[in-house]
């Protein structure tokens, strides 16, 4: 769909670095689903956070 007025479109992981640039010495901190961690941990240290410098908490849904 359309963003909505002063919103932005397209994929998280290349928005989060379009407006964060290089992460080198950036403490980061990701939650959420777990593909959607995986994807953003892989993308911030490739903009260059350390692996030490990044800490996720990926969501999973309860057994049932």
């Amino acid at each position: 769909g359309e963003a909505p007025e002063n919103g932005l479109k397209g994929s998280i992981d290349q928005l989060i670095i379009e407006k964060l640039g290089d992460t080198t010495g950036m403490g980061v901190y990701l939650c959420g689903s777990g593909d959607i961690v995986a994807t953003l941990h892989k993308t911030i240290c490739a903009a260059g956070a350390a692996e030490s410098d990044v800490f996720t908490d990926a969501f999973t849904a309860p057994a049932k």
